[in-house]
């Protein structure tokens, strides 16, 4: 999943945790960061709760006094918290409107050097009489009788429509090849919920231009970008760890990428636990109650 950063405001908390016990807070502050680590997606799962809070056998009791304090919320199987769910609201919003920005940017840059390529040649146009519809005879004109105009290849149908650019195969604009290859990132970041890149700096540029180097160009890049998506290890399905733009095009990292040193994925040698969730933090919970259930741990009992 990929990481979120919310505000925290220090003094609203501990104003919040006044009435409860050293229990009842320990689970409240991991409640509250498991909210947010999982997108408000954190499964009310007595066994799984046990071991995410840290409270163990006390789990039952403490969960019923921080609902009855209206501490936490229980939504379709979910432990929330109203709080939790507006910030984590804003920040979506405001990360989609970073990426929308930085759309419109890469657009505005794009359009931008199309029209830089439409560059002019400066030529002559001779307005003679016959030109104007009058006769040879008339009176020569005065101090437009050479016109210097800007044209390049212009052609028209008619009198009627307006001029048109006759670029031949060689003169069409090329895309910038960093820009298209920034694009396809942003592209994969999207498809897989993984950081954009909002500013192409220079030093970025020049990184991203020694790796096309390296890979043959746009093509090769499009493989690399393939072998992201095929990586369970980039993509964050495995760990916290998310590839991210500067990752990928480190050296040593890139290398690694085209050698398929992320091929695959990095399950442990015992495999998965039954009942595995696919999150990694409830995962985590399980298979440590497995570890304990294994060496025959004794919970504290509820008191």
């Amino acid at each position: 999943m990929k990481p979120l950063f919310v505000q925290w405001c220090a003094k609203d908390y501990l104003d919040g945790v006044q009435t409860l016990d050293m229990y009842e807070e320990l689970a409240y502050h991991r409640i509250l960061n498991l909210i947010y680590a999982t997108d408000d997606q954190l499964p009310d799962n007595d066994s799984v709760m046990r071991g995410l809070s840290k409270i163990g056998g006390r789990w039952k009791k403490v969960r019923a006094s921080l609902l009855e304090k209206g501490k936490i919320q229980i939504v379709d199987g979910r432990i929330t918290n109203k709080k939790c769910t507006e910030k984590l609201g804003q920040t979506h919003d405001f990360l989609r409107k970073q990426s929308e920005k930085g759309k419109a940017s890469a657009e505005r840059r794009k359009s931008m050097k199309e029209n830089e390529t439409a560059s002019t040649v400066v030529g002559t146009v001779v307005i003679t009489p016959e030109a104007t519809g009058g006769s040879t005879n008339r009176e020569p004109l005065t101090d437009i009788e050479e016109l210097e105009v800007s044209v390049t290849n212009v052609t028209s149908s008619s009198d009627d429509d307006p001029p048109v650019l006759d670029l031949t195969p060689d003169e069409q604009p090329k895309p910038d090849p960093e820009d298209e290859a920034m694009t396809e990132w942003n592209r994969l970041a999207e498809e897989h919920q993984l950081p954009a890149v909002q500013v192409f700096s220079k030093e970025r540029r020049s990184r991203l231009k020694a790796r096309l180097k390296e890979c043959d160009g746009i093509v090769g890049w499009r493989d690399a970008m393939d072998k992201v998506r095929a990586s369970p290890f980039l993509l964050g399905e495995t760990s916290d760890f998310r590839a991210d733009f500067d990752m990928v095009t480190r050296k040593g990292n890139f290398i690694k990428l085209m050698e398929d040193g992320y091929a695959g994925s990095d399950k442990n040698s015992n495999g998965k636990y039954s009942g595995e969730t696919g999150n990694h933090l409830v995962d985590g919970a399980l298979r440590a109650m497995a570890r304990w259930e294994s060496e025959d741990e004794t919970t504290e009992p509820v008191r």
